[in-house]
């Protein structure tokens, strides 16, 4: 009974939160000002940012996670629930990890980023694409949330974000 593993449905490493930050990469720039925390007192184990200051650019305030493994023509879901107590933006996406390959940070979920509006209550937000390019065993999910659309928020606020997935799904139509 020892060699007994928990293992996620998922393509993304610890989605729910539940080993704190393992496997993400929570990024402020310093011309940001935000803290981050696992929350598991007022949550059930969400990615807490507290944000004083956005910064000038959306990826100024991220959650990061390395090492997305994608296959070329395969379909998949990327999914997230999110909330913030004001009403903002923040975006998400996959992409090429520019940072080892020549600043070349395709996007592999569509032709931009995907923006959403957040509430005050967590909802779910999706995309659905299909690897277009080659197979790409480095890919980053990146979750912005800076300056979105070039608004800059100086207005203290917290983003939360949880169950992050990413699954292979049945080919749509386009």
């Amino acid at each position: 009974l020892d060699d007994i593993r928990i293992v996620e449905d998922t393509l993304v490493k610890n989605g729910s939160f539940h080993a704190g930050f393992a496997g993400y990469e929570p990024f402020v720039d310093g011309s940001a000002d935000a803290e981050y925390v696992v929350d598991s007192l007022t949550e059930d184990n969400a990615a807490d940012f507290t944000i004083r200051n956005t910064g000038d650019a959306a990826w100024k305030v991220q959650l990061k996670q390395n090492n997305i493994e994608l296959e070329k023509e395969q379909w998949y879901r990327l999914s997230i629930d999110a909330k913030s107590d004001i009403a903002r933006k923040i975006m998400f996406a996959i992409q090429r990890d520019g940072n080892k390959h020549d600043q070349d940070w395709t996007l592999y979920t569509g032709e931009k980023e995907k923006v959403i509006e957040l509430g005050s209550d967590y909802q779910t937000y999706e995309i659905v694409f299909q690897m277009e390019k080659e197979t790409d065993l480095e890919s980053v999910l990146s979750i912005s949330m800076g300056a979105v659309d070039e608004t800059q928020i100086e207005q203290l606020h917290r983003v939360c974000i949880d169950n992050i997935k990413l699954e292979k799904i049945e080919p749509q139509n386009k």
